[in-house]
């Protein structure tokens, strides 16, 4: 009996404690949505099918240098937009910059959406490095002009952007900038405990569900938790709860696995294994500026060193921030990103290095090749002037759209001529199917004073013996229906008249498509009427 009411408490206990979870998990969410501060949101599509999000941030309309901006593992792009008004893309959009922020985890951000038959926990780092971050790259070009952009990196963005110089070369990179980003794992005495990527591989939404569910305790108690490496009195004070649910992402099972397997057999390659990254760093002849921090472990100062020394390119810049370098805290791996004085101590090196760094030179649609069929530029004042005259239109041939039955003009003048060629149509269609006359059957009886043919008269004919239709009789409709075609036709032609005497004073000539499918749906509706009259005549 006792067992008996033990378990009875201890499975009450347990769903207390799982509905009070679920409800704190509920309000957390209600309380801290996601806003996003800027409406030029897009929705890319990759090469494989992925969908990602990419945000444009600028200064009312702004034709400044693009710099992409991209994030660290379990994160988006509130790693650079947290707290509002105070963050690097507030920065840089202060001066000029038009900024762009993907979800990179990519494509295993709650933002993006995975092809089907797969899940977004099946992202892994060589879809960000061959298709992700590709496509973002090619769509701000288009969307820009730039031939260059500039690129900002956090911790695992930092190192995609290493793996694409090396993959794909620095032709379309004006300088790159990164924050906190490793630059090898050999010198690195990291174990990531087997039950953590049990949890991750299976249950990675419950993971981050207890990472964000911890957040206000850790505020509260001032604490840097192990998952998340911060100098908490580093953290600006602007940035509150809700900046870290929206910032952090569910963890992802390939590529939490495939970092853990780096930093255990002490290599760094992509691209299916073929692209050594961490050989490649020693050659690298883009312009790079780094950020260290002396707190960090995923980056020992002394491995930073080395790496920075064994650049080829003289066009490099290396800040560690710490208080012997004349900072007011010893940073940490997360706080790069939004540090309490990181305005002086990090952006302002970040703005000053894309200033010298300038990038003018623009692209043009035949650089894009096939893929710029969609380049937005502006249009030439040859080409302008050739649509509004109506000249383009010329290519038109008769016949050369299918499905439309009516003779399809070259040009503006000879819809002139649509209405004559209509009735021409109309006037061969009826001489078709006009029944041939027939001699008038004589009169049954003697009717009224009513017109032959009339209602009166057919009634008092005998039954089995019908009066055949008079030639006068279909003649009416039909000639209703030429009328009534003639109408709607001369209707149709009369924007291409006015077109005729505007010339090429820069009106819409957006009506010279449309004319001939009216012309075609109404010849098709009076033949329709033809063949039904023709068919009561016969009867």
């Amino acid at each position: 009996m006792i067992a008996l009411w033990v378990g009875v408490i201890t499975a009450a206990v347990a769903t207390f404690l799982t509905m009070l979870v679920l409800f704190y998990w509920s309000l957390l969410r209600s309380l801290y949505p996601e806003r996003l501060r800027t409406t030029e949101v897009t929705t890319l599509t990759t090469g494989d099918i992925w969908k990602l999000r990419l945000c444009r941030y600028r200064k009312g309309r702004t034709t400044g240098e693009p710099v992409l901006l991209i994030h660290g593992a379990s994160s988006n792009q509130h790693n650079f937009t947290s707290p509002e008004g105070f963050s690097l893309v507030d920065y840089l959009v202060a001066r000029g910059y038009d900024c762009w922020t993907i979800d990179l985890d990519l494509r295993g951000t709650r933002s993006s959406v995975a092809p089907f038959e797969q899940r977004r926990t099946d992202a892994t780092l060589d879809g960000m490095l061959l298709h992700d971050l590709p496509a973002a790259l090619r769509h701000i070009r288009r969307s820009t002009g730039y031939a260059r952009i500039h690129l900002a990196g956090h911790s695992l963005g930092g190192m995609l952007i290493y793996a694409f110089v090396q993959a794909f070369g620095s032709e379309q990179i004006a300088s790159v900038v990164t924050l906190g980003t490793p630059v090898g794992f050999d010198a690195l005495n990291l174990r990531t405990p087997r039950v953590a990527l049990f949890l991750v591989k299976h249950f990675p939404h419950l993971c981050g569900n207890l990472i964000r569910g911890t957040v206000p305790f850790n505020l509260l108690l001032r604490r840097s938790p192990p998952y998340f490496p911060t100098n908490i009195r580093n953290l600006h004070p602007k940035l509150h709860t809700g900046h870290f649910m929206a910032l952090i992402e569910d963890p992802l099972p390939c590529v939490a696995q495939e970092l853990a397997y780096w930093a255990g057999h002490k290599i760094w390659r992509m691209k299916r294994g073929t692209l050594d990254v961490a050989q490649g760093l020693k050659h690298m002849r883009v312009p790079i500026q780094a950020f260290f921090a002396p707190r960090d472990r995923l980056v020992p100062v002394a491995k930073a060193k080395e790496f920075f020394d064994a650049l080829p390119t003289a066009d490099k810049e290396m800040h560690v921030l710490s208080r012997e370098n004349g900072c007011k805290e010893d940073y940490n791996h997360c706080d790069l990103a939004f540090g309490r004085y990181a305005a002086h101590e990090i952006y302002e090196h970040v703005a000053l290095w894309l200033e010298q760094h300038r990038s003018a030179q623009r692209i043009s649609q035949e650089e894009l090749g096939t893929d710029g069929a969609d380049f937005l530029a502006p249009l030439a004042p040859a080409r302008r002037a050739e649509i509004l005259s109506g000249q383009s239109y010329a290519h038109l041939s008769q016949g050369s759209l299918a499905g439309i039955d009516a003779p399809i003009p070259r040009a503006v003048e000879p819809m002139l001529d649509m209405q004559d060629e209509a009735l021409d149509l109309m006037q061969l269609a009826v001489a078709d199917m006009a029944p041939s006359p027939e001699p008038k059957a004589p009169r049954a009886r003697k009717t009224t004073g009513r017109p032959a043919g009339g209602k009166a008269s057919a009634r008092r004919q005998p039954a089995g013996k019908t009066k055949p239709p008079a030639s006068s009789g279909p003649a009416r409709p039909r000639a209703a229906v030429k009328k009534g075609v003639k109408r709607a036709v001369a209707k149709d032609a009369a924007p291409a008249k006015d077109s005729a005497k505007r010339g090429s004073s820069g009106k819409s000539v957006d009506h010279l498509i449309e004319v001939p499918e009216r012309t075609r749906r109404a010849l098709n509706s009076a033949a329709a009427q033809l063949r039904e009259l023709d068919k009561r005549g016969k009867k």
